[in-house]
């Protein structure tokens, strides 16, 4: 098994009508550190997402952006790091 910390992922969802778009980038670090760049519709879920991070990672830099754009495509809010 490969357990590089090193990475990068996007992803892509619709929901309710809008559309959601994230990515994420990990680098090597000796200590976790995380920044979550977030629309103000998911900032309540920011200390969940950071939870979820930290129980399966115990080192690294994350990076993570979330876009979230309504039924035409336009984008609500643009958080990039």
């Amino acid at each position: 098994m490969i357990r590089s910390m090193t990475g990068f992922g996007r992803g892509s969802a619709s929901v309710n009508g809008l559309d959601l778009w994230a990515e994420v980038k990990t680098v090597n670090n000796r200590y976790l550190k995380t920044s979550l760049r977030l629309p103000e519709l998911l900032s309540p879920r920011e200390m969940a997402m950071e939870t979820a991070i930290r129980a399966v990672l115990k080192r690294g830099s994350v990076y993570m952006r979330v876009w979230i754009g309504g039924q035409q495509g336009e984008v609500v809010k643009d958080y990039r790091v």
